[in-house]
């Protein structure tokens, strides 16, 4: 069973509708339809809560549906640790930012439920909305595989120190990927593959007012 069709599932067990799943984690019904028809997946931060306002288990919600094993079987949900936090833009707009790293704009936070992840930076735009919107601060992950999995959210840096935040879709040939906006009014565009430095994966948001 794939998560959209659980939640629907898990949802009507507590008959809740989508409008009240909605209020209670402070989204709109779109976004919550949207995961049950598994045009977007809850991210980490959202699993947890979740499994809480449906009395289950993470596991329970993605079963076997290949969410990445990262999210749900290793993720350190209940511990924090310090991680770099740069005070720099990674665009979930038209354009990338591409500032150079600097630690001089680094500090460390602490930042509950996210023990495996490796840095977190500042969202600019509005093109990955609802699930991250400008001001906020994207959680990231190193993505090491030799694979990419498809259908999720990246932090991608280029070659050129270009900093963009978008879902990847596979490209139109083996050697490119399409980077796609939640915002629909953006349209999805395809880079070559050896353009890509280094991939994170985005794990979560917090707002900037926590930190």
């Amino acid at each position: 069973m794939d998560i959209g069709m659980k939640l629907r599932e898990l949802r009507a067990e507590q008959r809740m509708t989508q409008k009240d799943l909605a209020d209670k984690m402070g989204l709109n019904v779109a976004t919550i339809s949207s995961y049950e028809t598994n045009n977007s997946q809850p991210n980490i931060e959202k699993l947890i809560h979740l499994s809480k306002l449906l009395g289950v288990s993470i596991d329970e919600i993605v079963g076997n549906s290949g969410y990445p094993s990262n999210y749900a079987k290793n993720a350190n949900y209940g511990r924090a640790k310090n991680m770099k936090y740069y005070d720099i833009d990674a665009s979930a707009g038209n354009t990338s930012m591409f500032e150079t790293w600097n630690d001089s704009l680094c500090k460390e936070i602490n930042v509950p439920g996210f023990g495996d992840c490796d840095f977190a930076l500042n969202v600019w735009g509005d093109s990955m909305l609802p699930s991250l919107h400008n001001g906020s601060i994207a959680i990231c992950k190193e993505w090491k595989q030799s694979f990419i999995e498809y259908g999720f959210i990246y932090l991608i840096i280029t070659n050129e120190n270009h900093r963009m935040i978008k879902y990847i879709r596979p490209g139109s040939s083996p050697e490119t990927i399409t980077c796609e906006s939640e915002n629909k009014f953006y349209e999805p565009f395809e880079i070559r593959k050896d353009e890509i430095l280094k991939l994170y994966m985005v794990k979560g948001s917090i707002e900037r007012s926590t930190i």
